[in-house]
């Protein structure tokens, strides 16, 4: 849902997403942020930009807890 509302917020302003292989990576992320948008917004792209951060972080840290977890199962 946060992808689809920044996507829709770039097409609204008619920006041309840089070639990443990833906007949501790192590149893509570095991108976003440089982008001044008009209020409100560049508060929703903020904000928007922010949670997709925080979420991948979350779900990188519960995949390893996962994997740390499960290390010692049979398949």
């Amino acid at each position: 849902m946060l992808k689809n509302r920044v996507s829709a917020l770039l097409a609204q302003h008619r920006l041309e997403k840089p070639e990443v292989s990833d906007l949501y990576g790192k590149c893509g992320m570095a991108w976003l942020k440089t982008l001044d948008l008009p209020t409100p917004d560049d508060y929703l792209l903020k904000e928007d930009s922010s949670l997709i951060e925080f979420l991948a972080e979350k779900i990188k840290s519960t995949d390893g807890l996962i994997k740390e977890l499960g290390a010692g199962d049979e398949v």
